[in-house]
């Protein structure tokens, strides 16, 4: 049925975009449910994601939609995997970290890139499997 799908994506990876909204840290456990983990895209630049996420998106939700992807940080900005987010993944003049301290804040990805934003704030998200993992 369409919304229980994984979409076959690079180095072994494979995409389920979900076009229910949750805060990232539910979103997150809705990946984890899955056996998966929210997406992660490193070594993609903005330009690259803009144009991967374009392709696939509009069949799940409106491509632009403000979409969270598994990255978080404040100062220290890093995928779940812990590797660190390039800098050229993000919109011009972001991260600008400008909530103010101590707000956790993640990664949202619109469609001029990746923006920091308040972690509770609900939004549609992209989860990530790994092929070779066994299936849950």
């Amino acid at each position: 049925a369409l919304g229980d799908e994984w979409i076959q994506a690079f180095n072994g990876r494979q995409f389920f975009f979900s076009n229910m909204s949750a805060s990232w840290f539910d979103a997150q456990e809705i990946c984890k449910n899955k056996s998966a983990d929210l997406a992660e895209m490193p070594h993609l630049s903005a330009t690259e994601m803009i144009s991967y996420i374009g392709n696939i998106a509009p069949s799940y939700f409106p491509f632009g939609q403000d979409t969270w992807l598994g990255g978080f940080g404040w100062g220290h900005w890093s995928w779940i995997s812990t590797e660190p987010i390039q800098s050229d993944a993000w919109k011009s003049g972001q991260p600008n970290e400008d909530m103010g301290p101590n707000v956790r804040l993640c990664a949202l990805f619109d469609k001029s890139g990746l923006w920091d934003r308040t972690c509770s704030n609900t939004k549609v998200f992209i989860c990530e499997r790994r092929v070779d993992r066994e299936k849950g």
